[in-house]
């Protein structure tokens, strides 16, 4: 019986630790999720500021009037930080690192475009509606470009969000097992006390048995 419970004792040990382990692993791949949901934000905050910058330099080049430049200038303050932010969220992918600096050279090239519109209108000079041609093939190469960095990210979500799940389920079924572990261990705990306390009554009893029949005989003998 001390056999057994050593050997429960040692499965439970086994099984706490692997479930701690386990829990670690999936909380790194939650964390792993996490990462690849903020990397698509980033790409989503990206593409509506170029596309309000796009449209602030619209505005301007109808009114002339600088009130309208206000996305277009938070843009301009504002997209190498968020190139730079996220560049460090994907520096773990080598390929998506190199999507991100590809998709900064495309915005310095928009930003260019867009300056040299607002330049025009602001001195006054004529705008050749063919000038807006290299602007909307900048804006759809960027379009399609942060798309696909959308879709590798949503392929790395998909994969990530099943190793997760696959090790949430292996938690939850190891602290079942833990615990189901736990309760045999004292059972058997229980069990064992159980048979030594009978075997200790049972021997004490023998043992008064034993003494009385000495003593009877001893009377015995005496009366003898």
């Amino acid at each position: 019986s001390i056999v057994v419970l050593l050997l429960a004792l040692a499965t439970v040990i086994i099984a706490v630790g692997g479930t701690i382990w386990l829990y670690r692993s999936q909380q790194a791949e939650i964390g792993w999720v996490n990462h690849t949901l903020r990397v698509e934000n980033r790409l989503s905050v990206i593409l509506s500021r170029v596309q309000a910058a796009e449209s602030a330099q619209r505005g301007y080049m109808l009114t002339r009037q600088d009130p309208f430049l206000g996305p277009f200038d938070t843009f301009k303050a504002d997209w190498p930080r968020e190139i730079a932010q996220l560049r460090a969220d994907v520096q773990d992918n080598a390929d998506q690192a190199a999507a991100v600096d590809a998709l900064g050279r495309m915005l310095g090239q928009r930003l260019t475009l867009l300056e040299s519109g607002i330049e025009l209108r602001r001195r006054g000079l004529p705008v050749d509606p063919n000038a807006f041609a290299p602007g909307l093939m900048a804006m759809a190469t960027i379009h399609t470009h942060i798309a696909g960095m959308k879709a590798r990210e949503e392929q790395l979500l998909r994969l990530r969000s099943v190793e997760a799940n696959r090790l949430t389920t292996m938690v939850t079924a190891s602290l079942a097992v833990s615990g189901a572990l736990v309760i045999i261990l004292g059972l058997l705990a229980l069990r064992n006390a159980r048979r030594r306390m009978v075997e200790a009554i049972a021997a004490t009893r023998a043992l008064a048995d034993a003494n009385d029949r000495l003593v009877s005989e001893a009377e015995q003998s005496t009366a003898m």
